[in-house]
């Protein structure tokens, strides 16, 4: 065996780093670093996956002369996050409610601000009572970003107080959700 004595004289920087390892090494931590903070500022600032919240602001519902039963119920759409979205649609149809319109005073695809707002009215049209979704039922939001679309389900924050159809949909049917 050879002592440690013998090899620091053979070679006295056996182990160490030369300067462009230390250098590399540097750059890859400083790297990881700055990955982490834009991570950090990124996520929950709405730069990754969009923070939107939907609210019901108020309706109204209707039984038409054939008989089919309607409502509208207008959204507030909330941007939670630090950076701008791009909403390019919302709504969508589900068991016993068919999406008949989407009523905006702009135009799709819209630039929702960083924390901002805007409303949108929901037309539905009741296929079948009995097959209305009991409980949250998120809104689908597209978004476009810089790295394609990205579908988000924003929720109402209020959710475990009522589902933001319940009401309309009680009246029309005549019975509770």
């Amino acid at each position: 065996m050879i002592s440690p004595d013998i090899w620091s004289q053979l070679d006295p920087d056996a182990g160490r780093l030369s300067l462009r390892g230390r250098r590399w090494a540097v750059m890859v931590v400083a790297g990881l670093v700055a990955v982490g903070m834009l991570g950090i500022w990124a996520w929950p600032g709405g730069g990754l996956v969009p923070r939107l919240t939907v609210s019901g602001v108020g309706s109204w519902q209707r039984t038409a002369e054939d008989g089919s039963r309607e409502f509208a119920i207008e959204l507030r759409v909330d941007n939670e996050g630090r950076v701008a979205q791009t909403v390019e649609a919302i709504g969508r149809s589900g068991p016993g409610l068919r999406l008949q319109e989407v009523e905006y005073e702009g135009v799709f695809p819209h630039e929702l601000g960083a924390r901002g707002r805007m409303l949108v009215t929901l037309v539905y049209s009741i296929t079948d009572c009995s097959a209305v979704p009991v409980g949250a039922w998120p809104v689908p939001v597209r978004v476009g970003s810089w790295w394609g679309g990205v579908t988000v389900e924003a929720e109402d924050p209020r959710a475990d107080i009522e589902a933001w159809y319940a009401s309309p949909v009680e009246q029309l049917c005549g019975e509770e959700l």
